[in-house]
């Protein structure tokens, strides 16, 4: 297990860290704001919404994308702007489920992809009724893969997209058509017979390295380097009490591990006083 350094200032709970024109991006779910940072640990508030943040991408002109998760809006704030628009209005194709969408990830061509999860109160913790978004960059917006419990990750791998699934354990790999539809699904690894008391491989934020190895959050415990087929190869350690949310790759020559972390405290304490924390660890293989 690789140990981890504390990064930048405290926040309410960090989320979708990126690695952007030289500088790292998260949002404070609970903080409402989308905030950047030098590599050395200045951060800078980019922009505030009224409600909880999450994924954070850019389209090929410099637009920031920003997820609204539980107004269901994919808002977009132009290069110059202050103030974003909506660029896509996600409640007409998830209306039927009651929760909020969640992490992004933005194609080379402008297309976005979202999960969509259900509310773990109302629906259930698994249910079968999260499902994955698409959205194009004129704005519209599709259904693009079913059944899933709680999806959350999004990565590329070449032409295919790779999923983590939180309450399944695993992460799926999809095969991407040329007009950004997705394939059946296959399990890209499937960890859930590895599942312990203190490890439950319950996967958040990811990222995946020049290796075709993917860096996985796991909210309950800290971050785990998992190759395909599901052998857990390297490690990251957090301090007692908190666990990994998110982690994303970057930093100047892509071997730096940023970690969101947060400590255990429940939602409603959660907003009451910033203490989530950010972590940087040193690795191996590049994004």
């Amino acid at each position: 297990m690789r140990d981890a350094e504390p990064f930048g200032e405290p926040g309410y709970f960090f989320e979708g860290p990126r690695w952007h024109d030289g500088r790292w991006w998260t949002s404070d779910m609970h903080g409402n704001v989308v905030r950047s940072w030098t590599p050395e640990g200045e951060g800078r508030d980019e922009l505030r919404i009224e409600d909880r943040p999450s994924g954070l991408g850019w389209m090929p002109d410099g637009s920031l994308l920003v997820v609204s998760m539980e107004k269901r809006l994919l808002l977009r704030l132009q290069p110059g702007a202050v103030a974003p628009d909506v660029h896509a209005d996600l409640n007409p194709i998830t209306a039927d489920v009651p929760g909020f969408i969640n992490d992004i990830r933005v194609d080379r061509e402008g297309r976005a992809y979202i999960g969509f999860d259900p509310d773990i109160k109302l629906c259930g913790f698994p249910s079968d009724k999260g499902r994955l978004l698409c959205v194009e960059p004129d704005g519209s917006a599709r259904i693009v893969a079913r059944d899933l419990q709680f999806p959350n990750a999004i990565m590329f791998s070449g032409q295919r997209l790779i999923l983590a699934d939180t309450a399944a354990a695993c992460l799926y790999a999809y095969d991407i058509a040329p007009g950004g539809d997705l394939g059946p699904r296959s399990d890209w690894a499937n960890l859930s017979a590895k599942r312990t008391d203190k490890v439950k491989y319950l996967f958040d934020g990811c990222d995946i390295d020049s290796a075709g190895h993917v860096w996985a959050a796991d909210c309950s415990a800290g971050a785990w380097r998992i190759a395909p087929g599901g052998e857990v190869v390297d490690g990251v350690a957090l301090p007692p009490d908190y666990t990994a949310y998110a982690c994303g790759l970057g930093g100047e020559d892509g071997r730096t591990l940023l970690i969101c972390a947060a400590n255990r405290d429940h939602h409603d304490e959660r907003v009451k006083a910033p203490k989530a924390k950010l972590f940087t660890a040193r690795v191996d293989v590049p994004a």
